[in-house]
């Protein structure tokens, strides 16, 4: 299969490697914006690049990676993951994205985890639910 990777994918190592650098950087407390700007563009383009793979790996690497444990302090980045119903737009979600319980469940945690629900929170998916785009 020939890649759908460009020169301007905007990651050149293995892919555990990133997910390592990306938690490092993260844990350290890094320009957690820029970091999540990174991860975000990287894990679509190794989508692109063989999404049969991508299934593989997500299961096998990514769901075993420090990473999600870390990103998941964030309530809406978890809650989106878990989604215990099936549904991605429960009660619960709608409520982190309109920030009812999002206060609420952020009382007590990390300035990590309290800046990257900000910055879910306030994402393009979460801004458009709420019609301020």
């Amino acid at each position: 299969m020939s890649s759908m990777i460009t020169p301007e994918a905007p990651w050149t190592e293995n892919r555990r490697a990133f997910l390592d650098r990306s938690y490092e950087e993260l844990r350290d407390g890094c320009c957690v914006d820029d970091v999540i700007d990174r991860l975000v563009d990287a894990l679509y383009w190794f989508r692109a690049d063989d999404p049969e793979d991508w299934a593989r790996w997500v299961s096998d690497v990514a769901i075993a990676h420090p990473l999600k444990d870390l990103l998941h302090t964030d309530p809406f980045t978890h809650r989106s993951f878990a989604k215990p119903r099936g549904f991605a737009g429960d009660a619960m979600l709608l409520d982190l994205i309109y920030f009812d319980q999002g206060f609420a469940c952020m009382r007590g945690q990390s300035e990590f985890a309290q800046r990257l629900y900000r910055r879910t929170r306030n994402a393009l998916a979460p801004r458009a639910v709420r019609e301020e785009i």
